[in-house]
């Protein structure tokens, strides 16, 4: 990874970073003097703005007193628990070590290493899942009070360990009870609904995961990261030892700019995550162009039948159109 990162400091110079977050995984598993060692190659070959965001997700088991001061004393300053339910059954069903008995000594941890941004991760949808049950995770959230909460309804990927076990999720109807249920809590409690599946309290908003929603460049180091930065969308390695041998991200040798198609494609999927959407001009200012128009028949349809915002200037999903997103993705591209 140091070699990695190394070759963008070489090719780009000291690239400033607005966020960090160290995830898509369990990077809490790593050593303290790995994760010293990891922090000190960021701030060797990126240059580090004051004050950012820096994220680390962790499971809930995984941190002790002495974890939590040094990610404090390294500048880590957010903390992505992986909760994902307080249910026993469900936690089993998921696979996740913690038990609902350990997680009130788990906010005190946290809050004693002096952390005040704090999101939980929540599941919700899986197989046999009651509204009952999901509104004790919701009580169980809303009494820690975080500065954020992120929601995300199951999904079974072919390949993943998920289906090879069998699991199964809600049908469609109970789980879009689920979401209406979840936005209408939250958001009684004090959170605001800003993006698909992230709620928070006012100014806690997740600056690194709005950059993805924005569409603005980023860097990913490590297996199977993805990245889109210089105008190319890749993705590493995933293979380790593929990695250790030649870390540098193919593309890097053949400078291949994301295709005009593509890029419409993720920016429309990226921004409509946003509760605000995107407004016309900003799509202009970001593309160039405007590949929609509130002349096309689709847009109308789409704002006649109150799936759309009424707001002409903007693209911008309603509470309705939220829950069927992926269609009307499809009608835009």
């Amino acid at each position: 990874m140091e070699t990695e990162a190394r070759m963008y400091y070489e090719r780009f110079g000291s690239i400033p970073l607005r966020s960090v977050f160290f995830g898509g995984g369990t990077p809490t598993t790593l050593t303290l003097n790995g994760t010293r060692r990891l922090v000190a190659l960021i701030r060797r070959w990126f240059h580090v703005e004051p004050c950012i965001e820096w994220t680390i997700e962790a499971n809930p088991e995984s941190l002790t007193p002495e974890r939590l001061a040094v990610y404090s004393e390294l500048g880590i300053n957010r903390l992505s628990l992986g909760i994902q339910s307080i249910e026993p059954v469900e936690l089993d069903m998921l696979g996740r070590n913690h038990t609902q008995h350990a997680i009130p000594s788990l906010k005190q941890r946290v809050t004693s290493a002096g952390f005040s941004s704090v999101n939980l991760d929540f599941m919700f949808g899986m197989r046999d899942q009651t509204i009952e049950a999901l509104n004790r995770s919701i009580d169980w959230a809303i009494e820690w009070n975080p500065s954020h909460i992120s929601t995300y309804a199951l999904s079974i990927e072919p390949g993943t360990v998920y289906a090879k076990t069998g699991m199964s999720t809600v049908n469609d109807d109970v789980q879009v009870d689920m979401m209406r249920l979840i936005q209408k809590r939250l958001m009684a409690a004090g959170f605001w609904h800003y993006e698909t599946s992230a709620f928070c309290k006012p100014g806690f908003e997740s600056q690194h995961n709005l950059a993805y929603w924005h569409y603005s460049p980023y860097i990913g180091l490590g297996p199977s990261a993805a990245s889109f930065f210089d105008m190319m969308a890749y993705k590493q390695v995933s293979s380790l030892d593929r990695y250790c041998d030649n870390p540098t991200p193919p593309v890097m040798s053949h400078h291949t700019p994301i295709d005009g198609a593509t890029l419409k494609e993720h920016y429309l999927i990226a921004n409509l995550r946003r509760m605000s959407g995107v407004t016309f001009s900003e799509i202009m200012d970001n593309l160039g162009y405007n590949p929609w128009s509130n002349d096309d028949p689709n847009i109308q349809k789409l704002r006649a039948n109150a799936y759309l915002s009424s707001d002409l200037d903007r693209l911008q999903l309603t509470p309705r159109g939220l829950e069927i997103m992926t269609l009307i993705l499809e009608e835009l591209l």
